[in-house]
């Protein structure tokens, strides 16, 4: 006899980190931000750790400097403070991630 698949669970998602492209789009289009006050931090293959302003990132792939998306480690204010953070799960941008339970946790 086979068994039919579970149905997914609709909480599995629920903590889904959104990708460093979505977080760089909503800083580029929104026009609550300036790209100018982010910088990105990423890892080069070569040099390690890096950390370009958002305002010198190239997308395009044919670029002989773009950077693939991938790479990305955080994104941050020119100030310091950390909006996007892959390793830490952290998105201020959009309240994805750990950042979501932080946001929700006045009501545990």
């Amino acid at each position: 006899m086979r068994r039919s698949p579970s149905p997914p669970d609709p909480r599995a998602g629920e903590n889904k980190l959104r990708p460093a492209g979505d977080i760089i789009n909503r800083i580029t289009w929104d026009s609550e931000f300036k790209r100018s006050d982010y910088i990105i931090g990423f890892v080069d293959r070569f040099e390690g750790q890096l950390e370009i302003n958002m305002n010198n990132w190239k997308k395009d792939s044919t670029d002989e400097e773009f950077i693939p998306q991938h790479r990305i480690l955080y994104i941050k204010q020119v100030g310091g403070e950390i909006v996007w953070d892959r390793r830490r799960r952290i998105d201020n941008i959009f309240m994805s991630g750990n950042s979501a339970f932080s946001e929700l946790a006045f009501l545990m």
